[in-house]
């Protein structure tokens, strides 16, 4: 995890960021199945934009909480290092 990261807030941000991506999801749907008009035409534009951008910020918060990504193919907690590579 970062250093300076306030975990409490992050938390709280992640779920706050979750809610108006559902919300705006639902509007989207809204503006998709409403007859054509400036206002489903801008409630689409406006959900859409609010949906994607509070996907990514989510995304990246739990990126934070959850730390760097492991791809190793070993399982956690052995170590192959003393034996070349192979497993003992």
């Amino acid at each position: 995890m970062a250093a300076g990261v306030d975990v409490p807030l992050a938390r709280r941000w992640f779920w706050v960021l979750l809610v108006v991506a559902v919300l705006s999801t639902g509007a989207l749907f809204w503006a998709i199945n409403a007859p054509s008009g400036p206002l489903p035409a801008a409630v689409l534009f406006v959900s859409g934009l609010t949906a994607v951008a509070s996907i990514v910020q989510a995304t990246r918060i739990m990126r934070v909480l959850n730390g760097p990504v492991d791809l190793s193919l070993q399982p956690r907690g052995e170590d192959t290092r003393s034996t070349g590579g192979r497993r003992k």
